[in-house]
């Protein structure tokens, strides 16, 4: 069944060999405790700040572009998502869906502001833009589509279109993320009820309408809820397949993060395929390279940027659309 929420959230699932991150580090740093990915990722994520006290890591470093208006902002989205997921949400075993080991982490509050400049998607970078469509593909339990949502949309000068879409296979995940998403909008709005009605039904799967307000399931319906912000920015979480979800939305996707680590191979490419097959598409970040996109040098350029993770510092792909001449 495919899920589906008004809304916007994100997140990461990660696989254990991305347990070891590389660092980029400005002072010697400190002997690390040794830690063994592949039996104890706990390790990693409990130590993986403990030791830094003599270390600059460049995933630790803000935009240059964050401002003090931006920063008092961010302050209260922060103390909502805290208020509203638990530092252990979303971190539990899948092996009912995927058939090999996995392990979880997520991209830290800091690290989704630097994925969103690394993406430029601001407030400033949106108003020169019509539309923007943001899609997190493996967005756990939503904390990072939902930070991005708030940063932005909740923004007193931001007026643009915007839609921020999270998509997540574990059901466990996808609810938990729904639960906190109601609790943050009601803080935002002080409590008041929202503007536009909160709807929940059953659609069958066969009924896509052009306007995307069904997302279709191979199986059985999908569940919707949504709500809209100002009128022009949208928030949505789906629990199911994101090829399929991709092959089925008729939105003018613009840019994709993909929490890409623990993806069986085939499943990434079906992925990437998808993708390049989309003209709206302006920018990809992923945790691993996307061979696709990296080959394809005429129309791509690939970069690797800093960006902070619950479990130290990390790299990710950002594979952005060359400007078309003229």
């Amino acid at each position: 069944m495919v899920k589906r929420i008004w809304l916007a959230m994100n997140v990461i699932s990660l696989g254990v060999a991305a347990a070891v991150p590389t660092v980029l580090q400005l002072q010697e740093k400190q002997e690390p405790q040794s830690c063994d990915p592949l039996t104890s990722f706990h390790c990693l994520v409990t130590h993986g700040y403990h030791t830094r006290s003599d270390t600059t890591y460049m995933a630790d470093l803000l935009p240059s572009t964050i401002s003090k208006i931006d920063a008092s902002h961010h302050q209260r989205v922060d103390e909502i998502l805290k208020k509203h997921w638990k530092p252990n949400d979303g971190f539990f075993g899948l092996s009912n869906i995927y058939n090999k080991a996995l392990t979880y982490g997520e991209v830290t509050s800091l690290g989704c502001r630097q994925l969103a400049h690394a993406m430029n998607i601001s407030t400033s970078s949106l108003r020169e833009k019509n539309n923007t469509v943001f899609v997190d593909v493996g967005s756990g339990v939503g904390r990072l589509i939902t930070q991005l949502y708030l940063d932005l949309s909740m923004e007193p000068s931001f007026n643009n279109t915007l839609k921020v879409v999270g998509v997540e296979l574990s059901q466990e995940r996808h609810d938990i993320g729904v639960r906190a998403l109601r609790g943050a909008l009601k803080d935002l709005l002080n409590g008041e009820e929202m503007v536009n009605p909160i709807e929940e039904h059953d659609i069958p799967h066969d009924q896509l309408n052009g306007d995307n307000t069904t997302i279709i399931n191979s199986e059985n319906s999908t569940i919707s809820f949504s709500y809209t912000f100002k009128e022009s920015s949208t928030i949505e979480l789906i629990n199911g397949d994101a090829v399929e979800y991709l092959k089925l939305s008729k939105d003018p996707i613009t840019h994709v993060y993909m929490s890409s680590l623990c993806f069986p191979e085939h499943l990434l490419l079906e992925l990437q395929n998808e993708l390049l097959q989309r003209p709206s598409l302006q920018v990809v970040a992923a945790l691993n390279r996307l061979g696709a996109f990296a080959e394809n040098k005429a129309t791509w350029i690939e970069s690797e940027v800093p960006i902070q993770m619950t479990w130290g510092p990390g790299f990710v792909k950002v594979y952005q659309r060359r400007p078309t001449e003229g």
